[in-house]
């Protein structure tokens, strides 16, 4: 390696390192070339463990590396304005109004729950599971779809945050809901419907027997 003012050169796993006259390192400097790129930095790592810090920065994105580090982002907490922008893209996405009424719901509930800590630091094991004991199937079903979405749009949609802060991504499945009329009858007799349209007028009566014909459900038939 080349010498200057006593000192030398001498490579590590980044690049090279600069170690003075009397022994000590006094620079890292990562030397990569990337997608025919050739990039070298002095990083301000003066030991190997700081310095393999900021060549795994480097890597996850070369372009837009600063050895000086990334300014801190604000944390990002559940706050009515956040749950306004998500159920603004749930509208768009074209959800019904009543399941919109339910995020909101849950999003309240959830809240509460995850109150005062960074979306970016929730985790599965300490804040999402024991959050959802003790929870019949079918709270369970929505509470863990209306997170696992709210989740999803951060990531894919508004850019908040990153895979690896993503609690739930890879890790919880929505349980499936017990059906209702597998413990409880949900049919109304034939002539009870009879009688119901006898009293009714349009629109209601067309409706009711459209729904009678079809077994649509009444959100369908809305």
């Amino acid at each position: 390696m080349g010498k200057r003012d006593g000192g030398r050169w001498e490579p590590w796993e980044g690049g090279r390192k600069w170690i003075d006259a009397d022994g000590k390192v006094a620079a890292f400097y990562i030397r990569k070339r990337v997608g025919g790129r050739r990039y070298e930095v002095r990083t301000p790592a003066t030991s190997e463990s700081a310095a393999h810090a900021q060549l795994r920065r480097f890597e996850a994105d070369p372009e837009r590396y600063d050895p000086a580090g990334d300014a801190p982002r604000e944390g990002l907490f559940l706050t009515e304005e956040l749950v306004a922008e998500y159920l603004a893209y749930s509208a768009a996405e074209g959800n019904s109004a009543p399941w919109r009424r339910k995020q909101k719901h849950i999003l309240a509930w959830w809240a509460e729950r995850l109150d005062g800590i960074d979306l970016r630091r929730v985790s599965l094991a300490d804040h999402v599971l024991p959050a959802m004991k003790r929870r019949d199937a079918t709270a369970k079903h929505h509470r863990t779809a209306v997170l696992k979405g709210l989740f999803t749009w951060l990531r894919t949609e508004a850019h908040r945050i990153t895979t690896a802060e993503d609690p739930v991504f890879g890790q919880l499945k929505v349980p499936q809901a017990r059906a209702a009329q597998l413990t409880k009858s949900k049919i109304v007799p034939r002539d009870h419907v009879l009688l119901v349209i006898e009293h009714l007028s349009a629109p209601w009566r067309d409706a009711l027997m459209l729904q009678a014909g079809t077994g649509w459900h009444t959100t369908e038939i809305l």
